[in-house]
C-alpha cells in the first residue's frame, strides 16, 4: 500500500528479473529488456536501490546450476526419452504381431480448392522500422549492445535516426582528422550494415539545414564518400524523410535541391516527407508541387495525442502519386 503504479510496476518487473538471473544464463543486457527495462543503466539502478547489489553480483552468489533445477531434469529426462536405448528397451514389451503390422492404406487424400476468376493483389509485407533518436547516441556502446540484442531477437529492416551531421561528429582529435571527417559516422553506418540495418534518416530542415547552401553542400560530399566507402548496394537502401516546420516556397525550393542532390549520386535513394496530421491548405499544395518528386510520405501517429478528424478534407491528397508508409 501507499506505492504508485510506476513504483509497483518496478517492483514486478525486479521480481521477474530476479528469476531470470537466477534460473537462466541469459546477458544482463537481455534480462533488462525482456522485463521492460529501457536500459542496463536503468535496470542496474533499480536493481541496486532494491536489493543493494548489482545484478552481477547477485547472481554470482544466489545462481542454481541448472542441473539441479526442474529444467536441468527435465532436459536429462528428454534425453533420455531420444536415446537409442530407452527405445530398445521399450520395444522387448511390444508384441511380434504389433512389430510386423504394416499400413496398407496410404493416407493421402486430394482436396479441390474453388479459385475466384479475379486477381487477388495483397500489400506488400511492412518493413520494421527500429527508431534510435539522434545518431550520436549510437557512439555510447550500452546502445550498440542493446541494438545487436535487439536486432538478433527481432530483426529489424530499418534503424531510424536524425541530427545525421551532428556536431558531436567534429573531427577534433588528431587521429581522427587522418580519417576524414566522416571517420565517426562511417564506424556507426558500418556497424549498422553489419547487423543488417539500412539508414533511415530524418532531415529536421529548419533545425539542421539553417545553412541550406552548406548542408546540401555537406551531404553532396557525404554522399559521394559513402558510395566509394560503402559501395552503392547498400547507399541505394537509404531513405531520407525530410519533415518541415512551415510549408512555405523557400521550404519547396529546399526539398528540390535536395531531391537532385541525392539522386545525382545515387538515383535508387528514395527521397519523401514526413506529413502532420493535420487540414492545412498550404501543406496540400505543397505536396501537389513536388508530387513527382516525393517517393514516400510517413505519418506520426502518437496516442497520447488527440487528433480532430472531423474537419478533413479527404480531397487534400487528390492528386498526388505517392507511397504512403
Amino acid at each position: 500500500m501507499g506505492a504508485s503504479f510506476s513504483q509497483y510496476i518496478k517492483q514486478l518487473r525486479l521480481k521477474s528479473a530476479v528469476r531470470e538471473l537466477i534460473y537462466t544464463d541469459h546477458p544482463i543486457t537481455r534480462i533488462s529488456l525482456n522485463n521492460g527495462f529501457p536500459n542496463v543503466k536503468a535496470f542496474n539502478k533499480a536493481f541496486k536501490e532494491k536489493y543493494r547489489q548489482t545484478p552481477s553480483e547477485y547472481r554470482r552468489f544466489h545462481q542454481i546450476e541448472l542441473s539441479d533445477t526442474e529444467e536441468g531434469r527435465g532436459k536429462k529426462k528428454s534425453t533420455l526419452l531420444k536415446s537409442p536405448q530407452f527405445f530398445m528397451e521399450v520395444s522387448k514389451y511390444i508384441s511380434d504381431r504389433e512389430k510386423s503390422t504394416m499400413l496398407t492404406e496410404l493416407a493421402v487424400s486430394t482436396v479441390y480448392i474453388d479459385l475466384p476468376p479475379e486477381l487477388v493483389f495483397t500489400g506488400e509485407k511492412g518493413a520494421k522500422i527500429l527508431a534510435i533518436g539522434n545518431l550520436e547516441y549510437a557512439l555510447h556502446e550500452e546502445v550498440q549492445a542493446e541494438l545487436r540484442l535487439v536486432q538478433e531477437e527481432i530483426g529489424f529492416d530499418y534503424v531510424y535516426f536524425s541530427n545525421l551531421f551532428s556536431d558531436s561528429f567534429a573531427m577534433t582529435t588528431p587521429l581522427y582528422q587522418i580519417g576524414g571527417q566522416f571517420y565517426q559516422m562511417d564506424a556507426l553506418l558500418n556497424s549498422f550494415q553489419r547487423l543488417g540495418l539500412v539508414p533511415f534518416i530524418r532531415v529536421e530542415v529548419e533545425k539542421e539545414a539553417a545553412d541550406s547552401a552548406g548542408y546540401l553542400k555537406k551531404l553532396d560530399a557525404f554522399l559521394q564518400h559513402s558510395l566509394q566507402y560503402f559501395g552503392s548496394p547498400f547507399v541505394e537502401k537509404w531513405r531520407f524523410e525530410l519533415a518541415f516546420r512551415e510549408w512555405g516556397g523557400t521550404q519547396r525550393n529546399f526539398y528540390q535541391a535536395f531531391y537532385q542532390t541525392v539522386k545525382k549520386r545515387a538515383s535508387a535513394v528514395k527521397v519523401g516527407l514526413h506529413v502532420p496530421v493535420s487540414p492545412e491548405a498550404s501543406k496540400a499544395a505543397f505536396l501537389k508541387q513536388i508530387s513527382g518528386q516525393c517517393e514516400f510520405v510517413c505519418f506520426t501517429c502518437n496516442p497520447n495525442e488527440k487528433v480532430d478528424f472531423t474537419d478533413m478534407n479527404n480531397r487534400t491528397f487528390e492528386g498526388v502519386n505517392i507511397l504512403f508508409l
